[in-house]
């Protein structure tokens, strides 16, 4: 399944939380990304665990998943 999240906050700072956390495998930390406007995220959801931090302010995105259904 391949995941897209699209950001669109203006003005958005390290201390306002919020971030996406991508992992390997194993669970070794690879990537965080701050949900900046303009930012477009794009991965294979199951092959890369991840979670998103809690945010101390609103966060807006558009979020979508492209998959194949298997017979």
């Amino acid at each position: 399944m391949v995941t897209t999240v699209y950001y669109l906050n203006d003005e958005w700072g390290e201390d306002d939380g919020g971030e996406l956390i991508v992992y390997d495998k194993n669970n070794n930390f690879l990537q965080k990304v701050i949900p900046e406007a303009n930012t477009l995220v794009v991965f294979m959801s199951e092959n890369f665990p991840h979670e998103v931090l809690a945010a101390k302010k609103r966060r807006y995105s558009i979020a979508g998943w492209f998959r194949i259904d298997k017979v």
